[in-house]
């Protein structure tokens, strides 16, 4: 899920705060070569998509024991997160239901090797 920037705001502050890093530092862990993103982000400048989908995925990995998460989720939130969950459910049925068939499918070939190895 990528955050609003306004949630990435309240992210960044809180992680901050919590972990006295700098922008610079912070930055670095997020984006490993870019280490001016945060400080620009934090003085009001914008980000492009995959930036923010980035800082999402990162402080979701990353977010440290004991720091209280600081978005409470929304009902659109929940909402994704229910869709998310029955499609991943949905793909591992599928995922599944075709290592099933192709589980039968060598089965099949081993008894029928086994049967020409008899006669």
């Amino acid at each position: 899920m990528i955050y609003r920037l306004d949630q990435l705001k309240l992210l960044t502050d809180t992680y901050i705060e919590a972990t006295k890093v700098s922008d610079t530092a912070l930055s670095r862990r997020i984006f490993k070569s870019n280490n001016r993103v945060i400080d620009r982000f934090r003085k009001g400048k914008g980000m492009w998509a995959e930036t923010a989908e980035t800082m999402s995925d990162w402080y979701n990995a990353n977010w440290p024991p004991g720091v209280p998460w600081p978005l409470a989720p929304t009902s659109d939130d929940l909402i994704l997160r229910a869709a998310s969950a029955h499609a991943r459910s949905e793909n591992a049925n599928s995922n599944l239901t075709r290592v099933k068939a192709q589980l039968e499918t060598i089965a099949r070939s081993i008894d029928a090797v086994g049967e020409k190895i008899q006669n």
